[in-house]
């Protein structure tokens, strides 16, 4: 586990191609030319996530998940007629200039078809990129995932796709973190912000014209100011999108975090947007809901008393990896809240109810998420959980799904 100052010493780090393929030979030394090739632009593709290519999370995740990510990213290749893109013939020193090829290609002023107008007007209305600020903010979604638009040849040429639809990853994403930010605008008291928040650092000029043209306005960085000089309400933070007993993140399985790995990943976030201090030290506790399915499930049974179901909350569920994580990262003062159960949105015109079920294929259980919610509060060394007040909300069964089955809920299912 990364100390604060390591994440200090760590966070403005930035890997080129070229780093990246010794990255990946040196942890996999039995890959293949080729497949190496595709892995820096996998790792390139994430740069902004990885970030750092000798932190546990990026080790973890070359080790681990690059090379299913490559044989998908292969297949996906394959699906859109890419098997000659530019890229496999261009050697890996050349990798800036191929940054710099992306930013001219997409700067050409270029007729964009009606799709790919369509798929911009419908990225920002899902994102919130028009909505009015106000002076004060202090609750906050963010996607567990970086929502895109679809490109001709990522890495190589990332200018519009004249033809394709908005990924159904990043559709899922935006409309699932929708959801929360209805039912939060509907709550009284505090002041959410009407933007959605994308799991990133600040936009810089590293970024090609499109993805700058997107995600500015949707980073922590953008609201930092308004974060630093609010006094009266604490700072809360949504977390949207999918999840399980074991990670969270997308509905592709791959890009899931543990735990620990996304308080890391939220740490560099909060040190590039200046705010590390001010989360970690902060005048009032900080507040993190987890709005996915089952982040605070164990395997506590009407068997087990409260003082065994508490043990299996803080020490087992997500939101008790997370909370034991954060707290050795620095934070001093927090809470995290979350579900037993799969986290579904009743939204109507005027209001979004927040509800959980029992079981994906034959529900039998619906109500409230308050009912199910598991809190945990750290304060310096002292930690607590707040388990349901009924007992029944704290021990009743779940239908867990298979994990290998979460990449195919379609965007219309509860938040796995």
């Amino acid at each position: 586990m990364l100390t604060g100052s390591s994440v200090t010493q760590h966070s403005n780090a930035f890997f080129t191609a070229e780093d990246a393929l010794e990255k990946i030979n040196s942890l996999i030394p039995d890959i293949t030319e080729k497949d190496a090739k595709i892995g820096v632009r996998v790792l390139m593709l994430r740069k902004h996530i990885l970030r750092d290519l000798n932190s546990a999370f990026t080790i973890n995740f070359i080790k681990k998940q690059l090379i299913n990510t490559i044989e998908m990213q292969k297949a996906k290749d394959l699906d859109n007629n890419k098997e000659n893109l530019p890229h496999e013939n261009i050697a890996i020193n050349n990798a800036q200039p191929i940054l710099h090829t992306a930013k001219i290609t997409a700067n050409k002023k270029e007729k964009l078809s009606a799709k790919a107008n369509n798929n911009i007007k419908k990225f920002a209305e899902l994102s919130g990129s028009n909505a009015k600020t106000g002076t004060r903010m202090n609750e906050f979604v963010m996607t567990l995932g970086l929502p895109d638009l679809p490109r001709r040849h990522p890495g190589a040429d990332d200018s519009y796709h004249p033809e394709k639809d908005i990924d159904a990853e990043y559709l899922d994403l935006l409309e699932r973190s929708n959801v929360t930010l209805k039912y939060i605008k509907n709550k009284k008291g505090g002041k959410p912000c009407p933007k959605l928040l994308f799991l990133r650092c600040k936009v810089d000029e590293s970024d090609d014209p499109l993805t700058q043209q997107i995600h500015t306005g949707h980073t922590l960085a953008d609201f930092a100011s308004k974060i630093l000089v609010e006094t009266q309400y604490p700072a809360i933070f949504h977390f949207a999108g999918h999840g399980n007993a074991e990670k969270i993140g997308s509905m592709t399985q791959d890009k899931r975090f543990s735990p620990e790995q996304f308080a890391e990943h939220f740490t560099r976030i909060a040190e590039n947007a200046g705010l590390l201090e001010k989360l970690q030290k902060p005048k009032y506790p900080v507040e993190f809901y987890f709005d996915v399915c089952n982040a605070a499930f164990t395997n506590a049974t009407d068997a087990d008393d409260e003082n065994t179901i508490i043990e299996k909350v803080q020490n087992e569920s997500v939101i008790g990896r997370f909370a034991n994580a954060m707290q050795a990262l620095g934070y001093t003062d927090f809470v995290v809240h979350g579900y037993r159960g799969f986290y579904t949105g009743m939204a109507t015109k005027t209001s979004s109810g927040i509800r959980i079920i029992d079981s994906i294929s034959e529900p039998s259980v619906d109500v409230a998420a308050e009912n199910t919610q598991h809190s945990i509060t750290v304060n310096h060394d002292a930690i607590s959980v707040t388990l349901p007040k009924n007992e029944k909300f704290r021990t009743f069964p779940v239908t867990m799904l298979p994990t290998a089955l979460a990449p195919e809920m379609t965007t219309t299912a509860p938040f796995l």
